[in-house]
């Protein structure tokens, strides 16, 4: 027999906020069910989760909610893979530090030449028309001019 133990949570403002959205009329067994849950979960939680149900495509149709949850999910990794870049960039500045003060010596590398081999080559021109321009903007706003 399996058990779940779950510490006490000490509950602060609404810290989570979701939508649940459908085609169905409000008074669907499923909207009817799920208006219940809602109302369960935020009593449960303290009103920290909170979620609100949109019956009848309120917020669109199905094609319309997929495009959004898309829209919503590339701007919630594009942010996190800027922070972790951030945070990598933090850490190796760390530990070349670290080991630097242990004798360990760290190499800088000019790119330049390398890059410029790449560009006469055409390398950069092909997967530029390969993203299209506003991917590549986004590239070179990180990596500095390329093509």
């Amino acid at each position: 027999m399996a058990a779940l133990a779950f510490p006490s949570l000490v509950w602060g403002p609404r810290q989570f906020r979701m939508k649940c959205a459908n085609i169905m009329p409000a008074d669907h067994p499923l909207n009817v069910r799920l208006t219940e849950a809602s109302a369960r979960i935020r009593e449960q939680t303290n009103g920290q989760v909170d979620i609100s149900i949109f019956p009848s495509s309120q917020l669109g149709t199905d094609a319309d909610m997929l495009s959004h949850t898309r829209d919503i999910v590339v701007k919630v990794m594009n942010e996190a893979a800027v922070k972790q870049r951030t945070d990598v960039e933090k850490l190796n500045g760390e530990l070349a530090g670290n080991l630097g003060t242990k004798g360990v010596q760290f190499t800088k590398v000019d790119r330049a030449p390398f890059q410029e081999k790449l560009r006469q080559a055409g390398f950069y021109g092909e997967w530029k028309r390969r993203m299209g321009d506003e991917a590549w903007s986004l590239l070179e706003a990180t990596t500095g001019k390329l093509a």
